[in-house]
């Protein structure tokens, strides 16, 4: 091997671009780490970096027909995510390089920055400090954007490297859509699209933030080895993304007044409007405090669809999207929270059953054996979803009681399959709706003819009651199940239908029943086991 080329190395950088800042569930970050360890020719590690185009900030960078390309509010907006960027990659041992220029430009001098003395920046065999540049970022299709990855892959390719780009941006991979030529074969209105493909897609499970090691910086990388080149390569690596390079660093970060801003843009950006709906913050950690604030803590996903055409205030919608639009938010994610979202958090009975379950770690035979049917059955959605949130919150988790009771109330053990109507349900073993009024205090003035069925009551009567339905608390997700009809064409449910001859039967006298209840399980009979 030629002493030329052992000392070529190679060097993988992730290109942060504008739709993908963020470390979770972010393809194109996962790939380069995943290349970056395999790396058998040079150090390990990953360069992440960033570059603010001027073709695209600023006062000089407009459009066609002479508007900004990027307002001020926007700029902030996007500097403040890139600065959380920085911050968040900084937490997980590695850093941020932050550019002001066009990408095409800047990869150059950065590699050229590498060059020894006596080298030859337009030819790569001749120095002894060659950096051979494998270049990775989120797939983009629109015409700018494309023409910046033709200009960045004709300079890579100047250097013998290569710039490789991995989709990222959507709910749904485009190889997965069901249409015929996939992309191309989409129909052109959104609903039979959506039905499409909400019918037979799978949306992919977000991605895992990298690990420290994977993230590790190629000069941290180094520190693995006390070998003199790799050392001295270290200090290379060192001084370009430190000192070497004029507004390009792992330090430095530009104003709005750098990227070209003036006063009155500047002042714009940087004074809240009282009037707006909220106030935006950029960056990946704003954008999953958003998510928790309006799905869990205010739980406002239930009333989403009562209040989504609002004109004001915070939380009549989500205001994901500018997250969504800059990449801060992956929407693999955010469909995520939504799904265990809906798993988690039902209506009435089962609500006040997940209430207490998320408060205290336990819930009643009875309350697990409604839910599990409720959301396996009526809901019908995978059963495991259900008992894996169980295993995460049960004081009393087994993994054989949990785990079985799911499967069987699923009625994926065969036999007969129960299921339970809610809400009668809820009228016999909480007739008094004492128990739903102590887990749901949204309820509390609600009279007991009404407490299992809010939905009955008319606007008057809910104002009366001083609870607004799909304001004050949710619609039902689904129809509430209906009671069952028999072959004589009567109306039963909630269990097993009784014998001609025990449907008249009265129930014997049982002392111990709850305040609330009027009926016994039909389990409850006395013992017959005896003990040695």
């Amino acid at each position: 091997m030629s002493s030329t080329t052992a000392a070529t190395q190679a060097i993988h950088f992730h290109w942060f671009r504008h739709g993908d800042l963020r470390l979770h569930d972010n393809p194109a970050l996962c790939r380069a780490v995943e290349a970056a360890s395999k790396n058998d020719v040079g150090t390990k590690g990953v360069v992440p970096i960033f570059c603010f185009d001027p073709r695209i900030f600023g006062q000089d960078a407009t459009s066609e027909f002479g508007s900004l390309k990027c307002g001020p509010l926007r700029a902030k907006f996007l500097l403040e995510s890139v600065i959380n960027l920085r911050t968040n990659l900084e937490a997980h041992g590695s850093g941020l390089v932050v550019a002001h220029g066009k990408p095409e430009e800047i990869f150059p001098s950065i590699l050229n920055s590498f060059v020894a003395d006596g080298g030859d920046p337009s030819n790569p065999s001749s120095s002894r400090n060659t950096m051979i540049p494998r270049v990775f970022c989120q797939e983009e299709v629109a015409s700018e954007e494309l023409r910046v990855d033709k200009a960045v892959k004709r300079e890579l390719k100047c250097k013998a490297g290569s710039l490789e780009t991995i989709w990222g941006s959507t709910l749904y991979e485009p190889d997965d859509l069901p249409f015929d030529g996939n992309v191309l074969g989409m129909p052109d209105v959104f609903t039979p699209f959506r039905n499409k493909v909400e019918k037979k897609c799978i949306i992919g499970s977000p991605l895992p933030v990298p690990s420290k090691q994977n993230l590790a910086l190629p000069f941290d990388s180094c520190k693995e080895s006390n070998n003199g080149a790799k050392n001295a390569l270290e200090e290379t690596f060192r001084l370009v993304f430190t000192e070497k390079m004029e507004k390009c660093s792992l330090t430095y970060m530009p104003t709005l007044k750098e990227l070209g801003y003036d006063d009155e843009d500047i002042e714009k950006a940087t004074t809240h409007d009282a009037r707006g709906v909220m106030e935006f913050k950029g960056g990946e950690t704003a954008a999953l405090a958003r998510v928790k604030d309006y799905i869990w803590d205010k739980d406002r996903l239930r009333i989403y669809f009562d209040t989504r055409n609002g004109m004001l205030g915070a939380d009549y919608s989500t205001k994901f999207s500018p997250w969504l639009a800059h990449g801060c938010l992956s929407p693999r994610f955010v469909a995520q929270e939504c799904r265990r979202y809906e798993e988690e958090r039902v209506t009435n009975k089962m609500d006040a059953n997940m209430r207490e379950l998320a408060a205290t770690g336990f819930m009643s035979n009875r309350g697990r054996q409604n839910v599990c049917s409720f959301l396996a059955i009526d809901m019908n959605t995978d059963w495991r979803y259900g008992a894996d949130h169980f295993e995460q919150e049960l004081l009393d988790y087994d993994i054989y009681s949990n785990w079985g009771n799911w499967c069987s109330g699923a009625g994926m053990t065969g036999g007969r399959l129960n299921r339970f109507n809610i809400v009668k349900q809820g009228k016999d073993y909480d007739c008094e709706g004492e128990y739903v009024r102590h887990w749901v205090p949204e309820l509390a003035k609600v009279p007991s003819q009404w407490i299992h069925e809010p939905w009955q009551m008319s606007t008057e009567q809910q104002a009366e009651y001083d609870v607004r339905l799909g304001v004050d608390y949710p619609r039902p997700l689904v129809a509430p199940t209906a009671p069952r009809s028999n072959h004589n064409g009567k109306k039963g449910g909630g269990g097993k239908q009784q014998q001609p001859d025990q449907r008249n039967k009265k129930q014997q006298p049982n002392p111990n029943r709850g305040k609330g209840q009027k009926q016994d399980m039909k389990s409850l009979k006395q013992g017959t086991f005896r003990i040695k």
